[in-house]
Formats: C-alpha cells, structure tokens, sequence
C-alpha cells in the first residue's frame, strides 16, 4: 500500500471522498471537501498560503468506484465526475468546498479512488481519467503554460482508494488543525521561474547607476501531460516535449535602480517543463548605464544553457529557477540558482558588458 507523507516540497489537499450517486440509507455520508497546502511560494501564480483558502482556485476531481476494491477490480466506473473527460468541479462554497453540482455521498459498499488536478479554471476542457493496464491515468491534452498571463499553476494529484472519511492533520506535522476526509497529494507540474538581479559593487558610491528596463524569455510551449499511477508505487510523470515558441515578458519598463542586494525583477512566470537548447531558449535583457549624467542603453540575450559551473539542460517538473543576474563595470554575471521547491542547484553565467 503507498504511503503518503506531507512534506513541505509538495501542494498537499486534503480532499473527502465523494460520489455522486444516489444510497439507499437513513443516514447517508455526505462528503466535504477540506484543503490545505504546504508550500513555500512568492506569486500569485501558485498556491500561496498554508491553506487552500476560500480566494484560491477551484481544482477538479474524480472518484472511480471500484466493486472489489482496486487491487481485485481495477473498475474506471466514475462517481464523481459527470464522465471520463470531465471532472467534478470543487469551489469554496459559503462555509466548505464541495463539488458546485451537488452533495457527494460515499457508497454503501465496495471503494472510491481518487485523483485529481488544479486548478479548474484553464485545465478542465483538457482534462481526462482513464484505467489502463492496471494504473490509472491522468490526461491533460496540450496544456499552454501561456494562458490566462503565465499564471496557471498546474498541479496533478496521486491516485488513493479510501472507503470513508479519515482524520489527517495539517501538513507540517504539527497537528494543530485536523481535516475529515481523504489526503490527496497535489505535486506542481510546471517549472517556476523568477529573474533576480544587483550590482556586484556599490557603483552608485561611484557614479554608475545600473537599470533594467525589460526582460523577455524565448520558450517553448503547448504540450501534453500524462500521469500514471498503480496506487502501490510512484507515479510515472511525462511531458511530451513543447514545440511551439513562445515570448513571455517578465519585466516591462523597469525602473528602479540596482543595488548589492538580489531583488526579484518583474513577474514570476511558469512554464512547460522542456529541454533547452541553446539557440532557441534565450533572456532578453535590456538595461541602461548612468555614469555622470550619461546615459548608456545595452541589451544582451544571455542563452539559458551557458553555465559556466553547471550547466542547464532542462527545465524540469516541480523546479523552481531562480536566474540571478550579476551587474558589474565590465560583465554581467548570470547565475541560475534552481531550488526544485526540493533540492537547489546554482551555475555561473558571464555576459560581457555592452553598454556604451
């Protein structure tokens, strides 16, 4: 049987189980819908409070009856969920989230298993569940990372068989709040990227004054998600590789001036997990140097891949990138520092400085 654990790497939900079927019983279950995350995050573009509240998205579910049970049956009959292609719709409503169709009772018998995604919004026209060779399988057809402004935060769930509310506890471990329902573990499926920059020196002391004025990222964009799960072992999680080009801007009409510290410039954005190549996947950067009441104004397009201490290949699933930007008098130091929401690695990029 999997074992769940809360850690603070991953979205975590805690969800009832649910069915929408009508029980012949003088006290029928009704199933409500509890989440919490667990995460550490600076934008509006994922989850970012310790709980799922109230202002967050709407996520999407199903609970597949299983007669038997899943190790016996493996049975894709959807209980929640109007059908395979379209899941329950879960939204906070007044005092609780609950499926917006309607109250969801457990069976009388046999079991549910559940998995899901969030959030709703975007995802759910694209979204299918399916049982296959003995795992069940989550879709998310030609996902666009691009929609509604960079903003999406797509997670995907583990697939969990319950037959009855639970009492799980918050995600750190703590238990200072207890939840009656079913865990469900969301992971992020995106790759999170935020651009920080500062001045090696204190050149203001000098004269020189650095400014960023915009910055753009050529991407890749547009592919398909596909998570498989035996509820026994860890899910298999693929992303066909994007092809299709995309500029999203992370900074327009910068103005404030640099300093020794690391400021985050402009937006978080998130973006389709992808190889990177080196032609293709590339920051624009344009700056101004003031030295004596001069104006200088530069940009540089800086390839994702060109670490000088480690390499990046890859923006990978549930990764966060922090791309740090090193300003001195003669180059400009790029430096990725990749924290995985998991694990951090850093690499070095040396760019000369143009401006003149």
């Amino acid at each position: 049987m999997k074992k769940f654990f809360f850690l603070a790497a991953a979205a975590l939900v805690t969800l009832a189980a649910c069915t929408k079927n009508e029980v012949e019983t003088s006290s029928p279950k009704e199933i409500s819908y509890n989440a919490v995350t667990a995460q550490n995050n600076v934008t509006k573009a994922v989850i970012n409070t310790s709980y799922y509240a109230p202002t967050d998205p709407a996520f999407g579910v199903w609970a597949l009856y299983q007669p038997t049970g899943w190790i016996t049956n493996h049975a894709g009959n959807v209980w929640v969920g109007t059908n395979a292609s379209t899941s329950a719709h879960i939204s906070y409503q007044t005092d609780t989230w609950k499926n917006t169709s309607g109250t969801d009772y457990w069976p009388i018998s046999g079991s549910l298993v559940f998995m899901g995604y969030s959030p709703y919004t975007n995802v759910s026209g694209k979204a299918a569940i399916a049982v296959a060779e003995n795992k069940v399988k989550l879709t998310v057809t030609n996902f666009q990372s691009a929609t509604d402004s960079y903003v999406d935060d797509l997670m995907w769930s583990d697939a969990v068989e319950a037959t009855a509310n639970t009492t799980n506890y918050d995600s750190n471990g703590n238990n200072p709040t207890t939840y009656n329902g079913v865990p469900i573990v969301f992971h992020h499926a995106l790759s999170q990227i935020i651009v920080n920059a500062k001045t090696a020196a204190d050149y203001a002391a000098q004269g020189y004054t650095f400014t960023i004025t915009s910055i753009t990222m050529t991407i890749d964009d547009t592919a398909t998600l596909t998570v498989t799960d035996d509820l026994a072992t860890d899910p298999t999680v693929i992303w066909t590789e994007p092809a299709t080009d995309v500029t999203p801007t992370i900074l327009t009409s910068g103005s404030t001036a640099l300093t020794t510290s690391y400021v985050q410039q402009g937006n978080t954005i998130l973006v389709i997990p992808q190889t990177l190549t080196a032609e293709e996947d590339v920051l624009h950067i344009t700056y101004q140097l003031v030295h004596n009441g001069v104006t200088s104004t530069a940009s540089k397009d800086i390839s994702l891949t060109a670490g000088s201490t480690v390499t990046l290949s890859a923006f990978e699933k549930n990764k966060k990138y922090n791309l740090n930007l090193l300003f001195t008098l003669d180059e400009i130091k790029y430096s990725p520092d990749v924290t995985d929401w998991e694990t951090t690695v850093t690499s070095e990029y040396d760019v000369p400085e143009d401006a003149s």
